[in-house]
């Protein structure tokens, strides 16, 4: 069971982003940046994000999304923004990818 869930932001779609995961807000510039987001507050082996993006190419509020997460003290989760709306959840090391899209 993971200790510790941590979660970044990759964006490619284009343009600079802001999303809000779990109540936490992010920007990113639009050049493919990855920026991290302070520890989350959800243990185990999955956790739930909130997920809305409020500025980029695409917006909109994706439906609570599960994703498991890897095992050991620290968990990465990758949420990848692309152009075309999708975004991928990528999580832990041994986390599959996951596609969701904005409607």
């Amino acid at each position: 069971m993971a200790a510790n869930n941590y979660f970044q932001v990759v964006n490619f779609a284009g343009q600079a982003i802001t999303v809000v995961v779990n109540g936490i807000t992010v920007s990113v510039p639009g050049d493919g940046t990855a920026k991290a987001l302070n520890k989350l507050n959800e243990t185990g082996d999955t956790v739930t994000f909130n997920i809305e993006v409020t500025q980029g190419p695409y917006t909109g509020t994706l439906a609570p999304t599960t994703c498991a997460v890897g095992s050991g003290d620290n968990s990465w989760t990758h949420m990848v923004v692309t152009t075309n709306g999708y975004v991928n959840l990528f999580a832990g090391p041994e986390g599959r990818p996951r596609g969701i899209h904005i409607e």
